[in-house]
């Protein structure tokens, strides 16, 4: 039995019409089950994920027109150029002269942060800890 051929170029055609998809949405474009599947084609072209809504949701490098904080958001749904959420909050405090409140991040992101925060705080005081015990 000849394994199924699967197109990335239907992925990009829908992302284009579309701006961003949700997995389930892809599977059923392609016809396929496999998460795998779709994660393959994507990689073909190059995507991003979203930092809201937990990820969930997909888009090309070439539809995202990232600002100068490198957002980008289709229907209240945000993508960064620097990926996940914490990533994106840890670039923004380390660029900004006097850091910021959460609140303003928060303005900044349009989602909370509190979560990010705690989780960049921790991986900071476990990279000291790391560092002093060598």
């Amino acid at each position: 039995m000849r394994p199924a051929v699967f197109s990335a170029n239907r992925l990009r055609q829908f992302l284009r019409r579309n701006r961003i998809a949700t997995l389930p949405q892809l599977k059923e474009l392609l016809g396929t089950e496999a998460d795998i599947t779709i994660f393959r084609k994507l990689k073909e072209l190059s995507y991003r994920t979203s930092y809201s809504h937990r990820g969930s949701l997909y888009t090309l490098d070439e539809i995202a027109a990232f600002d100068e904080r490198g957002l980008w958001s289709f229907d209240s749904v945000w993508f960064s150029r620097h990926g996940t959420l914490v990533a994106t909050a840890e670039v923004c405090v380390t660029q900004a002269p006097a850091g910021y409140f959460a609140s303003e991040l928060e303005n900044i992101l349009h989602v909370p942060v509190k979560e990010p925060l705690l989780r960049l705080v921790e991986q900071d005081r476990i990279a000291r800890q790391t560092v002093s015990g060598l």
